[in-house]
């Protein structure tokens, strides 16, 4: 759990660092919807592609995170 935690800091701390121009919104939000949001918009893209999507969130990820979702949906994506 610790260690999703950490590399989700690494990433936005990488991403500020390469544009330090762009205002991060940060908020909390829930993690785990936003995963399975995300999720379901590349299992559509895969199907059309005859593409086999399987995927596994683990039940001790933090629910409700502070971050910039968006910028983390465009990181999965």
């Amino acid at each position: 759990m610790e260690n999703n935690n950490n590399d989700l800091n690494d990433i936005i701390f990488l991403f500020r660092k390469t544009i330090k121009s762009t205002n991060v919104e940060l908020a909390k939000f829930s993690l785990r919807k936003m995963l399975n949001g995300t999720i379901a918009a590349i299992r559509l893209i895969a199907e059309d592609e005859n593409i086999e999507l399987s995927e596994k969130i683990g039940n001790d990820i933090y629910d409700i995170i502070t971050g910039d979702r968006f910028r983390i949906r465009a990181v999965l994506t």
